[in-house]
């Protein structure tokens, strides 16, 4: 075990050759895990150490975060979650003070080079590192911001971030750093960053990553290696078997290793012989969250949260919404709003007997959907509308999920005379298919994450385009002759009513229910079903939620039935109620 922070605990395995005489420096070789729940203990691992040792390595294998001895959010009955789940739970709320899981991962794979040096087993000169999938992608990483990786071997180490989008690859949470394709970055450039120190790259024919993007990719590379007259030091390995490491590649890889780092490779085939998980534990229970003095990412997060707030000051009306703009990323809203008239839908079990549908133009090509929902029989009401009706004073619901659902529920105010529902982009009848691998939109894996994911990479929040939705629909209102909106938000809606009744004129009134009562309160729980994409990055260094609504009051904001961490209810603080008249 070894500490990569303070309390913050790394639990690995040694590997060392036997040799009984005088100890000699020796290449090392640093192993990373990819998303298996045993991680550093799985047989392709200990095979791979166990040939790397008897061919003179040093091999380091560790567990890297919410996996192996290192998961850290338990289920009730002590059993494991997810290993993509851990990292999700783990890394979304880290957006809210400015942090990245990855560079958390990133940090254990540095303390871990540090670690091997200090053997007196390991020359610093002859280190080497592999990967394999989540593994790969750390290790190109490690590799960039860490010059004492001498070789590196990547395996199945993800895509360039354009196909991964085309191809519907949604990846956890710490392999998107912000903003890196939004300033002209891609995946080859952590590679071709690292220039002219050896590298293998490990493909298979058959992966979900795409061979042909990969190789690609390794074209790319090799072209800056050949410009600096190292095109020797840049390889290709591609196997014929679907996603992992096996016995083909891990003979590429060690004389890879070996020619990198000198050594003559011994004919006579090793013996290896897989372990049971238990016999290579390094805790007594097998789980480090379990031991005394050992702290997890979350209370780290909650504890830069609670510095953040108290560092703050009351921001100014003209300071919060500047900082509001900031952190949403909100694009420019330009030109008069579009609306295109849609089918409208009959209402069947409901006080409301039809739905008039318009599709909003909302920001290129993405167009979200407006309901005007009307208690008047059809036959009694043949007027065909065009465009939306736009009474002086309109109710306005943003959904929790679904306009449908909610309606359908009696969650939509009933007593609104003129009815208005936004699904904004990802929500409702503006929800896309893309990447719904679950059918759950609460996935991990799902379309929401995957969006939302997208927009981190551009340096984009996911969320400020959703406000940008509804303050395009709004215009449209005030376009067409509303005076004044009471706007209502529910769950995920109510998060993104706030914002837009901070920022738009038209809204007078504003209801919000089922709401997440600060984003800071997401920092000091373990567990938080609120999902990224209602999470700006780095929110908590400027404002918070109680921040808006206290800025609302002249707007007559009422907060009713709020959410805890959980989505589940709970009661309003005395300082939100008081906010919040």
């Amino acid at each position: 075990m070894f500490q990569t922070r303070p309390d913050f605990w790394v639990t690995a395995n040694l590997y060392l050759p036997r040799d009984r005489g005088p100890i000699t420096r020796r290449p090392a070789v640093l192993i990373s895990s990819g998303h298996d729940p045993d991680a550093k203990s799985i047989p392709d691992h200990q095979i791979l150490a166990q040939t790397l040792a008897h061919a003179g390595f040093v091999v380091l294998a560790y567990d890297p975060i919410g996996q192996g001895e290192r998961f850290q959010y338990l289920h009730t009955d002590g059993t494991r979650r997810d290993t993509c789940q851990e990292h999700c739970i783990a890394g979304n709320p880290m957006w809210l003070v400015g942090d990245f899981l990855g560079s958390w991962r990133a940090w254990d794979g540095m303390r871990a080079i540090d670690f091997l040096i200090s053997r007196p087993e390991v020359d610093p000169a002859r280190i080497g590192m592999h990967g394999c999938s989540g593994g790969g992608t750390l290790t190109g990483f490690v590799s960039l911001l860490d010059d004492r990786l001498a070789m590196i071997a990547p395996s199945c180490f993800g895509m360039p971030y354009a196909v991964q989008a085309q191809l519907e690859s949604p990846t956890d949470n710490e392999q998107n750093p912000q903003g890196v394709v939004g300033r002209g970055l891609d995946l080859a450039d952590v590679y071709i960053a690292r220039a002219p120190r050896p590298t293998l790259f490990m493909v298979q024919r058959h992966d979900f990553f795409d061979c042909r993007a990969n190789t690609a990719l390794f074209h790319e590379v090799r072209r800056v290696y050949e410009l600096l007259g190292a095109a020797d030091q840049v390889q290709l390995h591609t196997g014929e078997h679907p996603h992992g490491v096996y016995a083909d590649d891990r003979t590429a890889m060690v004389k890879f290793f070996c020619d990198r780092a000198g050594i003559e490779q011994s004919r006579i085939r090793p013996s290896v012989r897989v372990l049971p998980v238990e016999s290579l534990n390094v805790t007594p229970t097998g789980n480090l969250v379990h031991g005394p003095g050992v702290r997890r990412a979350c209370e780290m997060t909650a504890d830069l949260a609670t510095k953040l707030r108290t560092a703050r000051r009351a921001p100014s009306r003209a300071k919060l919404l500047a900082d509001v703009q900031r952190v949403l990323t909100l694009p420019v809203r330009e030109g008069e709003p579009m609306a295109t008239a849609l089918r409208p839908i009959m209402v069947k079990d409901s006080p409301f007997k039809i739905a008039w549908r318009f599709a909003i133009k909302s920001e290129g090509d993405i167009r979200v959907t407006l309901c005007h929902w009307s208690r008047r029989d059809i036959r009694k009401d043949p007027h065909y509308y065009a465009t939306p009706p736009a009474p002086r004073q309109v109710d306005l619901f943003l959904p929790h999920v679904s306009s449908s659902a909610d309606v359908a529920a009696g969650l939509v105010p009933a007593d609104a005379k003129w009815l208005y529902t936004l699904d904004v982009r990802g929500l409702g009848e503006s929800r896309s298919t893309t990447c719904d691998l679950q059918e759950d939109f609460f996935n991990f894996c799902d379309s929401d994450f995957f969006n939302t994911a997208n927009h981190f990479l551009l340096g984009e929040c996911y969320l400020g385009r959703r406000v940008h939705d509804v303050l395009v629909a709004l215009d449209l209102l005030q376009s067409l002759g509303t005076q004044s909106v009471h706007l209502h938000g529910r769950g995920l809606g109510s998060i993104v009513a706030t914002f837009a009744a901070l920022l738009h004129p038209l809204v007078n009134r504003v209801t919000l229910r089922h709401a997440l009562r600060s984003f800071e309160e997401l920092t000091h729980v373990p567990v938080s079903e609120w999902p990224a994409s209602v999470l700006p990055f780095e929110v908590l260094r400027f404002f918070d939620l109680p921040d808006c609504r206290r800025a609302l009051r002249a707007k007559r904001v009422r907060l009713t039935e709020p959410w805890d961490a959980l989505m589940q209810p709970t009661a309003i603080q005395p300082s939100a109620r008081k906010r919040s008249r």
